[in-house]
């Protein structure tokens, strides 16, 4: 079949875990003998104006994050670092050029068999795509219920997920939610069908480099955690009471705060005298990192799936995170759940995690049979050859 991938203009710049999952389901479409190709569009005189995207395949297979930048130091020299650019980077060589070619007003004359709304927060401006399989993906309605549960209300992003889910509903085929929370949310929230993927196994993980696990000091790795609604200030909390049992900390992930929030979290680490910061990683070096690491530290108040649980565990690293609605679609193995309250017993599961004896081994094997990549592989035959 001959399938197009609809993304926003930028979509290599933006959102590393729906690029990611995006990126994932390019390769296994591909893998499993279909044409498919990245497709995206710009308003002219209100008028869809279409193209296609072409890519190194380095960018795909790195979720084009092509250099490790990273910083080491106290935390106040990391910081200080950060604010002043004075990074260490490692890059591979790669054609940075994205090529696009334009299509034109329609996308009629490419013919193709199925089309996947990437996101979405796609605005077509009212237009059609007339195509006859059509599919959304929504990651998570998080924004929408921030805007009633949270003080900080993201009115703009909720309303434009709000708009996509209506156009998904009218015009798709099915719309496809990327974890079964999600989808019961998404059910529950507009009364709308949908389904549930199966977990989204990255692309970049390769099993074989996966077996040679290297876990011999107490690190531990923070996916991302430089956002108040990944539980920036617990971490700090943790980190701060464990330090003594704790011999490496690697964060990775770019700036989700403000700038206060940052530096109040970098005040926090009191007993910290050395971390490492990747504001951008490479695939390889990320499968490095949580192949060294003994625990992911995960206290997010809210995911629509929760894709480090499932880097994690796939690299033989146990999970320390909370109760979100996804979690226990994903946790394997060898994981423990904090209360969604901060809790004295929540440095005392760190410290017993760091400590205790553990198969490592037996997580990274489990978690290769739970997270079968052919599940998905049937789940996208299924959807696209289904009437």
């Amino acid at each position: 079949m001959k399938i197009a991938l609809i993304v926003e203009q930028n979509f290599y710049g933006m959102h590393v875990g729906v690029r990611n999952l995006i990126l994932t389901v390019y390769l296994r479409l591909i893998k499993n003998g279909h044409k498919v190709d990245f497709v995206t569009f710009y308003n002219s005189n209100n008028k869809l104006i279409w193209c296609k995207y072409w890519f190194d395949i380095n960018h795909i297979l790195n979720n084009f994050s092509n250099s490790d930048v990273y910083y080491v130091g106290t935390p106040n020299e990391v910081l200080q670092k950060y604010q002043r650019h004075e990074h260490e980077i490692y890059s591979f060589k790669t054609n940075d050029k994205i090529l696009s070619t334009t299509i034109g007003q329609s996308l009629d004359a490419e013919s193709y068999d199925a089309c996947f709304f990437t996101t979405p927060w796609l605005d077509l401006h009212g237009e059609t795509v007339n195509i006859k399989k059509k599919f959304g993906i929504v990651y998570d309605l998080i924004p929408n219920i921030f805007t009633v549960t949270k003080e900080n209300k993201h009115f703009i992003f909720a309303n434009q997920h709000l708009e996509g889910f209506r156009m998904f509903n009218r015009v798709c085929d099915k719309t496809l939610c990327i974890s079964k929370a999600t989808s019961q949310a998404y059910n529950d929230y507009l009364a709308f069908d949908s389904l549930a993927l199966p977990p989204c196994v990255p692309n970049y993980i390769d099993f074989k480099f996966a077996d040679q696990l290297e876990k011999t000091n107490n690190t531990v790795v923070l996916a991302g955690p430089f956002d108040v609604r990944k539980g920036l200030y617990r971490i700090a909390d943790l980190l701060n009471g464990a330090v003594e049992h704790i011999d490496e900390i690697i964060i990775y992930g770019k700036q989700r705060c403000s700038d206060e929030e940052l530096r109040a979290f970098i005040n926090k680490l009191t007993g910290i005298d050395k971390i490492h910061w990747y504001e951008s990683v490479t695939s390889k070096t990320l499968a490095e990192l949580y192949k060294k690491s003994k625990v992911l530290i995960f206290p997010s108040d809210e995911e629509g799936l929760g894709l480090p649980l499932i880097e994690a565990q796939l690299h033989g690293c146990r999970v320390l995170c909370t109760n979100f609605s996804s979690a226990a679609e994903l946790l394997v193995d060898g994981y423990k759940v904090l209360p969604n309250e901060q809790s004295e017993n929540d440095v005392e599961m760190l410290i017993n995690m760091l400590n205790e004896d553990y198969d490592y081994k037996q997580l990274l094997e489990k978690s290769r049979n739970f997270y079968n990549i052919l599940h998905l592989d049937e789940f996208l035959d299924n959807i696209l050859t289904g009437d």
